[in-house]
């Protein structure tokens, strides 16, 4: 775990202050394209308190891509930022993804779905569904409390929330709850931002 630390997050009515007392901090050091964020029926808690970069950029198809299991949390740190080629995958029955930001606001993610159209994960939203091939997905609750989001799709899925379905021109269906923090989510193919 990490040290304490501080994160703002949604009371009903407005943003408050609030802390967590075990976090596993962000490095970026992982090699492999398939990571997992969280375990199955566990609440589990991530902070980015630098800049980390995770997914290799030399090539459409050597992205990463982030499983969320179970209840994950993630707070960014002010003036630190998490960049990721690739996708975060919240799946509905398998896990939700709340991000925090600190009191600036200034912690950032910026996650790019830039895989090729020969590519399966060309489907999948950047923050969300992954597409399926013959019944619909269904992402699980994805919930922006603060910090600064960028969230791209080059392809068929949202930049936040849905994935579409391969060849059908079907799209799948997402919770999407934004309480704070400056979003800007863009879809540069056939999909919705949000």
């Amino acid at each position: 775990g990490y040290a304490t630390v501080d994160y703002m997050t949604w009371n009903g009515t407005g943003l408050t202050s609030a802390t967590c007392n075990s976090a596993t901090e962000v490095t970026g050091s992982e090699t492999n394209t398939a990571i997992t964020w969280g375990q199955a029926g566990q609440d589990t808690w991530y902070v980015v308190n630098s800049n980390v970069t995770i997914g290799k950029t030399d090539s459409d198809d050597t992205f990463v891509c982030i499983t969320v299991k179970g209840d994950v949390h993630l707070i960014l740190a002010d003036g630190c930022s998490l960049t990721i080629k690739g996708n975060i995958q919240v799946m509905k029955d398998a896990g939700t993804l709340t991000i925090y930001g600190q009191s600036a606001g200034t912690g950032e993610l910026n996650v790019e779905n830039s895989s090729s159209s020969s590519s399966s994960s060309y489907y999948d939203a950047a923050i969300g569904g992954q597409r399926l091939e013959k019944s619909m997905s269904e992402a699980g609750s994805i919930t922006i409390h603060g910090g600064t989001i960028n969230a791209t799709s080059n392809g068929y899925g949202a930049a936040i929330g849905a994935s579409g379905r391969k060849n059908s021109g079907e799209y799948g269906t997402a919770t999407v709850t934004i309480n704070g923090g400056t979003v800007t989510a863009t879809a540069n193919s056939c999909s919705a931002a949000i």
